[in-house]
């Protein structure tokens, strides 16, 4: 089993500026919750980073085109996916990861659905 984290963002480099742009000039309105809760503007939060590394989980981390690519799956994103035995189960959907706060508490909420 392994955890599959997707951010509603593109792996380009142009993609990439502009949200990195987006973030800073309008947080309140960035289009990815999870992209938010696990990164500041300078890279990954060091409790994420922390608990990532913790996990007793094997976990993959995608931007949409690369997770459509290889897996031919689309979802509505951000979303956090269990893989077991190559099959896909929602674990947290795009709607409960915009409820979410911070960082604390997706570790949580991780961690009591795991």
């Amino acid at each position: 089993m392994f955890l599959v984290f997707v951010y509603n963002a593109k792996s380009d480099k142009v993609s990439a500026l502009i949200d990195y742009a987006h973030k800073v000039i309008s947080p309140s309105t960035y289009n990815c919750n999870l992209c938010k809760l696990t990164h500041s503007n300078l890279g990954e939060r060091k409790e994420w980073v922390n608990f990532t590394k913790n996990l007793d989980v094997e976990i993959q981390f995608y931007h949409i085109d690369e997770f459509e690519s290889k897996f031919n799956r689309s979802y509505e994103y951000p979303i956090i996916l269990k893989n077991s035995n190559n099959e896909f189960e929602v674990l947290i959907n795009h709607k409960a990861i915009e409820e979410i706060k911070d960082v604390s508490d997706l570790t949580k909420k991780i961690t009591e659905l795991l």
